[in-house]
């Protein structure tokens, strides 16, 4: 279990329209208010939230502790087991953290608005 979960108000988040072709993918789950945020913006900007599949690189929603790459990769699996479900043809990466667990790669704004294709799928970080 990754230090994130100590102390967490939702533990092992995981769920979400398992036929979306769209996956935003953030740091951790979001208060109801930020989702409410984010889901405006992508309406916003014409997508369909019925499409899209919401997730988050850790897993555990925890506000006192900063997520390392040793917790990014504890939850690696549950993003991974997330990913083989939905088969998201998009996947859009909210940070750094997120960037790093849908790619391994560092640097949120090395990486920002560039496409990068895994598998079948195309991570657009952000």
């Amino acid at each position: 279990m990754c230090k994130m979960s100590m102390d967490s108000d939702s533990v092992c988040n995981i769920g979400g329209n398992t036929r979306a072709s769209v996956m935003v993918v953030g740091k951790m789950p979001n208060s109801k208010l930020f989702q409410g945020e984010i889901e405006q913006y992508l309406a916003d900007a014409g997508l369909d939230l019925n499409n899209i599949y919401f997730s988050a690189a850790i897993k555990c929603r925890n506000y006192e502790r900063s997520p390392s790459n040793t917790d990014l990769k504890a939850c690696r699996s549950y993003l991974d087991a997330e990913i083989e479900i939905v088969k998201p043809k998009w996947s859009l990466a909210l940070g750094n953290e997120a960037l790093y667990s849908l790619t391994g790669h560092s640097g949120i704004m090395k990486y920002r608005g560039k496409p990068i294709t895994r598998g079948r799928s195309t991570i657009i970080p952000t």
